[in-house]
């Protein structure tokens, strides 16, 4: 489970479950912020609906950092209709997570092979990959480095030109505003072990390596197993097309 909450950091988070006189509890501290400095959107013009992101993040001066990474695609929608209907603009919303791919990139790998580093050897196969994608500041620390990855837009032609997936009748004109949410959430080092270790029970060759050592899964919950887990999010939006779009309407 995943909840939204207006903490800041520093603040304590207290969860407790209590059934058939049995009890537990987990206590976590908010971290401190990192940021983005800039980030830009590129089209892929020989891939239809294929988006490059290049990003600088800067990390916080003092402590080792870790994060996450998380894309959301967002598209409003501002109806606007003829005078004589006497109707307000209405706003339409349609947002979703995007999945990325983090390819060759070493800083977002935080250690684990890249495509480009598999060989023919057997056991170098059988390594596991950043699959829950949690990196560190281990390449960047007390200051800035540049990231990049893949994605695929979730609405095709929703950051084309004037073209829209959406209409509401009878608009006399839309207005669409599309746009790229990053947010880069600084978690702490328990829910960033805790994270790594499921890297290694994510389906892939690495479970028929026969050399591998036990791994461990880490749990915070005192009375019981599980793990809680918080982080600090900063958002930075990257707008990727803002204008009138065409009237007639295009389904998908």
């Amino acid at each position: 489970f995943v909840f939204d909450m207006n903490l800041k950091p520093g603040d304590h988070v207290l969860v407790e479950a209590y059934c058939k006189g049995m009890s537990c509890r987990a206590e976590v501290e908010m971290p401190e912020t990192a940021s983005v400095k800039s980030a830009i959107v590129k089209d892929r013009k020989d891939q239809e609906g294929e988006y490059d992101l290049d990003m600088t993040l800067s990390d916080r001066a003092g402590d080792n950092d870790y994060f996450l990474l998380y894309l959301l695609e967002k598209n409003e929608f501002t109806f606007r209709y003829d005078e004589g209907l006497n109707l307000p603009d209405t706003t339409v919303v349609l947002s979703s997570s995007i999945g990325y791919e983090i390819g060759n990139d070493p800083v977002l790998n935080d250690g684990y092979q890249t495509e480009s580093s598999v060989t023919d050897d057997l056991f170098a196969d059988m390594m596991p990959y950043n699959v829950t994608k949690v990196f560190s500041d281990r390449f960047f620390k007390d200051s800035e480095c540049n990231v990049s990855v893949q994605f695929i837009s979730n609405y095709r032609y929703s950051f084309l030109d004037k073209r829209t997936v959406y209409w509401e009748y009878p608009a006399e004109s839309v207005y669409k505003k599309s746009y790229v949410l990053v947010r880069l959430v600084s978690i702490g080092k328990d829910y960033y072990d805790y994270l790594r270790a499921f890297n290694s029970f994510y389906p892939s060759e690495f479970e028929y390596n026969p050399l591998i050592e036990p791994v461990e899964i880490p749990s915070n919950v005192e009375g019981g197993l599980g793990f809680i887990g918080a982080g600090s999010a900063y958002d930075y939006p990257v707008v990727v097309y803002e204008g009138v779009v065409d009237r007639d309407p295009i389904y998908y």
